[in-house]
């Protein structure tokens, strides 16, 4: 192959607080528009996106990754951006995603805030940013803009999608939405439907924000973005966790002094405020929206018809103290796959960190991820 997929997409800095990472950036959408689920209509679409190893000659060793919620398109470090990833772990020679042997692209979402058309994104009909005039996306929006910038790079065919959380359900969705996109599908962490208790959590977060957006104070709006990431936080590690590596131990003087009693509650809080430093509340709001409207049967008629879509190879990986998306999520996933006599295999991470395990327990998952593509590759070439 002359020239690799990505080099026809300029680098750009993206900017946000304390973020800053150098990535492709695709504008897609330019002739026609996307026509949003719920109505809203982009044009065009700009992707941000960066890539790890080379794509083959067959063009048939590309990984698709998915990010979580607050995630983004740096997965691991880059000659642009050295910095560690979000996915830094499992991505390297001899890793889960190894880019000697696969081609990794790992695009920011729509709706998001790192380069990709969202609430900080300039309007192109009004030359300001939409802010809340942004409008709401849905998961299968998510993936019909991570397809398009597949087509755009000239892929027509993946090795695998990889999705955690709720990067999982997109990765479901375009499981069942393009049956012929990938041979393999790994959702971690993850599920067929937001469930109520997701929702529930989620829906005090976005309470939270809009408090502090309707106070029209700036500073009552920081606090906020960052109270509701100290909500998640509580929902993305395990009450083991929090027992073993804070007990009832007193904060440091200078967290006492922002009201901090105890070290768990400076832990929160020192999480709050790195998301307030470099995400913005909108789009926050946006994502959990995006993720509790969704439901794979819902989406697509029914799980029957949506699993009957998917024709690729199964790796379902949980962590077994996961309280967001616990591992019944993930054995659902499997029962119901393997009941439709495709092939579906469920990977168990052991782990005191809840659902956080997957950006955590990077040897066992490299242990789960290598062999199955592995397998899936042999099984291509036969």
């Amino acid at each position: 192959m002359s020239a690799q997929p990505q080099t026809k997409d300029p680098l750009v800095e993206v900017c946000i607080g304390t973020y800053c990472n150098q990535v492709r950036r695709a504008e897609l959408f330019v002739d026609k528009p996307l026509h949003l689920r719920r109505g809203g209509v982009l044009r065009p679409v700009q992707v941000a996106y960066e890539t790890w190893g080379t794509l083959n000659d067959e063009g048939t060793n590309g990984v698709l990754l998915l990010h979580a919620l607050t995630g983004d398109s740096h997965a691991a470090a880059t000659p642009e951006n050295p910095e560690p990833g979000w996915f830094q772990g499992s991505i390297g020679e001899g890793r889960g995603l190894d880019p000697s042997r696969h081609f990794i692209i790992c695009a920011n979402w729509l709706g998001s805030n790192y380069g990709t058309s969202g609430p900080t994104a300039v309007n192109p009909d009004t030359g300001e940013p939409y802010g809340e005039r942004f409008p709401q996306m849905t998961i299968d929006d998510i993936s019909r803009v991570q397809k398009a910038l597949l087509d755009h790079l000239g892929i027509t065919r993946l090795l695998a999608l990889v999705g955690a959380s709720v990067g999982g359900l997109v990765a479901l969705d375009m499981a069942a939405r393009f049956p012929r996109l990938a041979a393999a599908l790994i959702p971690i962490a993850t599920s067929f439907r937001a469930s109520p208790w997701v929702i529930a959590f989620h829906g005090i977060m976005r309470r939270v924000l809009s408090i502090g957006r309707d106070s029209g104070d700036p500073e009552l709006e920081r606090r906020a973005l960052e109270t509701a990431r100290m909500i998640g936080m509580v929902t993305y590690r395990s009450r083991q966790e929090f027992a073993e590596r804070y007990r009832r131990v007193r904060a440091e003087l200078d967290w006492q002094d922002q009201d901090c009693s105890f070290a768990v509650e400076s832990y929160l809080s020192y999480q709050g405020q790195k998301l307030d430093q470099r995400f913005n509340a909108t789009s926050y709001e946006l994502a959990t929206r995006a993720a509790d409207g969704f439901d794979l049967g819902e989406v697509h008629g029914s799980l029957d018809q949506a699993i009957s879509r998917i024709n690729a190879r199964v790796l379902c990986v949980g962590v077994d103290t996961d309280h967001l998306f616990p591992l019944d999520d993930q054995r659902e996933i499997v029962d119901v796959v393997t009941a439709k006599g495709r092939d579906a295999t469920l990977g168990v991470i052991r782990s005191d960190n809840g659902h956080d395990g997957f950006l955590i327990e990077f040897e066992q998952l490299n242990r789960l991820i290598g062999p199955f593509l592995s397998s899936v590759i042999c099984e291509e070439q036969l």
